[in-house]
């Protein structure tokens, strides 16, 4: 097999989570044991980072070392956490061996001329993998509307009982989660609709691509089809990262304009936004207690957008804010070397303060000037993950870690071609 073959692998098992091999007895899931493959290979190419740090005495120095020293620091830290701290979490320690090694083989391809190939691979890999997943989602919400299923029978994939099913309409929406977390799921689906706007990834991703209604029309079908699925995750930070993804783009589309003198606007995609408006507008006209409960259902998850004291409210708020209070003396004191075991600060809901209080401050620091780095060069790739950086504890995703990665091999933030460019340019 390849590397990307690899990546593409397991990249599928992160993102289908449970779905293989639903094990109720067990919080280990299969994309663990096969990551352990990358901590092996990550060993036999040790000498071409060794390789590329000689380079640097003879003056060829470039913004890798930044990378590679931040993932040094991560490793030295992380290891004093695990061999020092006297509590210890679940295993999180080598979850970040497998991380660290994953990040360490896509710096290294980084530098290589394979570069494009395996960032176009990793990112159609996120894309179809959360794309399969949706289906099956799609398929049990089906399945819970017509009373063939209810929701206790899909906690078989819910092990940390975190499954959401709310009442609607005399039935119940399942939030999309199937296999994974709720937020991680939402963040799968909002990362593949900012990869989405790379045309030539989702061409590739065709089954019948020489076939002219796809080519016309399955950018727009995807995108419908992710953005109905993070409807029904009614997951706030995913809302949240498509309002800003789509500002920021709406932002470059107008700076494009000026300074370029151009601002390309596809009238197939203006047809598709009045046809789902027109039916939109029909269903909550035409059926007035439909059109209640979806307002309620709204405001229930989305109303902090008006009262933003709303976001403190909920049992999950009141936990996080619980878990603050209990580590503010490490919050308030934090050094330079690790406060709190690995996998502990997951309590905060907070990957930023998590990483400070796991790692200590030099890798804390020098991660986040990469990440700011990558935020003013990629603006529309990273910002909308700030989101969920803030909100939930993403850090020993994979997932999170791959797409950064894969970011920082695109040379700049792209204007977005149009899809039958995409197409004529493969």
């Amino acid at each position: 097999l390849s590397f990307s073959s690899l990546f593409s692998l397991f990249i599928f098992l992160i993102i289908s989570g449970r779905i293989p091999f639903p094990l109720k007895e067990t919080f280990i899931e299969t994309w663990m044991i096969f990551g352990l493959i990358f901590l092996f290979l990550s060993l036999f190419i040790v000498d071409r980072g060794y390789d590329y740090v000689r380079s640097l005495v003879s003056g060829k120095s470039d913004s890798t070392i930044f990378t590679l020293i931040f993932l040094f620091l991560s490793f030295i830290f992380s290891s004093f956490s695990f061999f020092k701290l006297s509590v210890y979490q679940d295993g999180y320690y080598f979850l970040f061996l497998i991380i660290i090694s994953v990040s360490y083989i896509l710096t290294l391809f980084g530098k290589s001329n394979k570069r494009e190939n395996i960032r176009n691979k990793i990112f159609s890999s996120i894309v179809s993998s959360t794309l399969i997943i949706s289906i099956i989602a799609y398929l049990a919400q089906l399945l819970i509307t017509l009373g063939i299923y209810n929701c206790d029978m899909l906690r078989i994939y819910h092990p940390d009982n975190d499954i959401h099913c709310i009442p609607f309409l005399g039935t119940v929406i399942y939030r999309f989660s199937i296999g994974s977390n709720i937020n991680e799921f939402s963040m799968y689906l909002l990362l593949s609709l900012i990869i989405t706007n790379r045309p030539q990834v989702i061409y590739g991703l065709l089954p019948f691509k020489k076939i002219k209604f796809f080519q016309n029309n399955s950018l727009n079908l995807i995108k419908i089809f992710l953005l109905l699925a993070i409807t029904l995750c009614l997951s706030r930070a995913a809302f949240l990262g498509v309002s800003i993804f789509y500002a920021v783009k709406s932002t470059q589309y107008i700076l494009n304009s000026i300074y370029f003198s151009e601002i390309k606007i596809n009238k197939k995609d203006l047809n598709l936004i009045f046809i789902i408006s027109f039916i939109a507008l029909f269903l909550i006209l035409g059926f007035s207690d439909f059109a209640k409960n979806i307002l309620g259902l709204l405001r229930s998850r989305f109303g902090f957008i008006m009262n933003f004291s709303l976001l403190l409210e909920g049992s999950s708020s009141e936990s996080r804010l619980k878990a603050l209070g209990a580590l503010k003396d490490e919050i308030s004191n934090f050094s330079i070397l690790p406060l709190i075991s690995l996998g502990k600060g997951t309590v905060l809901h907070n990957s930023f303060l998590q990483f400070m209080l796991e790692f200590g401050f030099l890798p804390a620091i020098s991660g986040l000037l990469l990440l700011l780095k990558q935020v003013i060069k990629k603006t529309s790739y990273v910002l909308p993950l700030f989101v969920f950086l803030v909100s939930h504890h993403i850090l020993y995703n994979p997932i999170l870690w791959i797409y950064l990665a894969s970011v920082s091999m695109l040379d700049k933030e792209e204007r977005t071609p149009s899809f039958n460019t995409a197409i004529s340019n493969t």
